[in-house]
């Protein structure tokens, strides 16, 4: 089957209620063929049924408004250019209105009875047209793509009826319609990152293909990516056996879902050890929100609410890093020094305060408010089970290469003063208050200690900046950013 590619006036009405930024390409089409604003002047909306995940389709009522009746001239070319010739004969401008659908394929082709040829002529919907649109329905989802029929259906007067409620009249006349097109949207997923395969599997492939048990953490990035698209009404057919393969892909898009099949998918990768993000800002989203371990309803603020959560992690593990050398392990050290080995206490008990209270808390605050890193979104999702906020590496990095070394060269330093002062270091090793020094001039001992521990004090702080300003530089300007997750078709 072969439908035109440039749209009819009509068309150009019907796309007017394609509002989302996949539909803007298809808007600009038109109005290089004909003004939208224009189109749409000669006709009023009487009633439009938005979307939900209930019916999956958008219905909207139009009728010629009063001043386009009263001009005999402009009633007749508006119809003629709106609808087919053999349509418009009939067409009452007066009482005569025209019932827009917007959806899924899968749910108004059902009640579709007539389609648009080449011509635009309105032609009886045979099964092997139905098997031609059929086809072609499944053709542009395998490349990633969002597929939306459009219909219509011209509503005599008689088929009014004043008993009911125009709600229930729409409703009600949601029959017989006439297959205007299909429109392919732009590859969602591919745009914003979700499917970088060139192939996209479907459901039926599913029993051809054996993948390995996915691995979150290994690095996927070297070989191609295994992609699949499924919809709601293949998620209906699924077994576990099937739902097992399904979570072994690397990239996955849902399309057409209901409120229980989404939280279906939250479901079977919980289930799976995996940590799922939901986002979503309606009332059919909640359930699934409400189970996914991150329910994020924000709408479009979800990439930099994504950005800001890592941020937060990635800046309280800087922040760990830096008060662990200097605020434990450099203030324990000399006190363990003194205790066991006799010396002097190299830091003060008043200069360990000043370190926690105060230069360690300023420092900190410089690190809380880090800029996110270029790579932030990049990298792979950490294991809630697994991965910590002070794991093993951190640790061994903080004590055993910053903590340790820094101790030692702050100790070796305010000995060092010491001794530059006339007090040898093997004078106070082992003497525990009983030295040459300590004995015969107590006052001088202590003046001498006090300056040794402004050096270790004044060496201490000067490695810990260093530590500080190496952190900072770890940030480089802003990049792009790209958000995978699962996405829901027409909404």
């Amino acid at each position: 089957m072969r439908f035109s590619r440039a749209p009819t006036p009509l068309q150009t009405q019907v796309s007017t209620l394609l509002r989302s930024s996949e539909d803007s390409s298809r808007t600009a089409n038109a109005e290089e063929i004909r003004s939208v604003q224009e189109t749409n002047k000669p006709w009023d909306n009487e009633y439009t049924l938005n979307f939900n995940s209930k019916n999956k389709f958008m219905l909207r009522l139009i009728s010629l408004c009063p001043e386009a009746q009263q001009d005999v001239a402009v009633a007749q070319k508006t119809i003629a250019s709106s609808i087919s010739t053999k349509e418009a004969v009939n067409f009452s401008a007066d009482s005569d209105k025209i019932l827009l659908a917007k959806g899924g394929p899968d749910v108004l082709l059902k009640r579709a009875s007539s389609v648009l040829d080449a011509s635009g002529e309105v032609v009886a919907l045979t099964d092997n047209l139905k098997d031609s649109i059929v086809t072609m329905q499944s053709l542009w989802p395998s490349r990633g793509q969002r597929v939306l029929l459009l219909a219509r259906k011209i509503i005599r007067a008689g088929d009014l009826d004043n008993k009911f409620t125009i709600q229930d009249l729409v409703m009600n006349a949601n029959m017989d319609l006439t297959v205007v097109r299909l429109l392919a949207a732009e590859a969602i997923a591919r745009q914003c990152g979700i499917v970088t395969s060139e192939k996209v599997l479907r459901y039926d492939d599913l029993h051809s293909i054996e993948l390995s048990v996915y691995d979150t953490h290994a690095d996927t990035d070297a070989r191609a990516q295994n992609a699949l698209s499924l919809s709601g009404p293949d998620m209906m057919k699924f077994s576990e056996a099937v739902w097992e393969q399904v979570c072994r892909f690397d990239e996955i898009v849902f399309s057409h879902t209901t409120t229980e099949q989404k939280l279906g998918i939250v479901n079977e990768f919980q289930a799976r050890d995996e940590c799922v993000g939901m986002t979503g800002d309606g009332v059919n989203d909640a359930p699934s929100l409400k189970q996914a371990d991150i329910g994020i309803a924000m709408g479009s603020s979800i990439v930099d609410a994504l950005l800001y959560a890592r941020l937060v992690f990635v800046n309280l593990e800087k922040t760990i890093g830096y008060l662990l050398p200097a605020g434990s392990i450099a203030e324990l050290c000399p006190v363990l020094i003194s205790f066991f080995f006799g010396l002097p206490q190299i830091l003060s008990n008043l200069q360990m305060i000043f370190v926690c209270v105060l230069r360690d808390a300023i420092s900190s605050l410089s690190l809380v408010h880090e800029q996110p890193e270029a790579d932030l979104l990049k990298r792979k999702p950490r294991s809630v089970k697994k991965d910590r906020l002070a794991d093993w590496k951190l640790l061994l990095h903080a004590y055993l290469f910053v903590g340790i070394p820094l101790t030692i060269i702050s100790c070796a330093m305010g000995f060092w003063w010491m001794s530059r002062a006339g007090i040898k270091f093997s004078d106070m090793w082992l003497t525990y208050g009983a030295g040459r020094v300590q004995t015969t001039n107590p006052e001088y001992l202590n003046e001498i200690l006090n300056q040794a521990n402004a050096v270790y004090f004044f060496n201490l702080g000067s490695f810990s900046n260093g530590s500080t300003f190496s952190a900072g530089e770890q940030s480089s300007g802003d990049e792009n950013i790209v958000y995978t997750g699962m996405q829901s078709s027409l909404e």
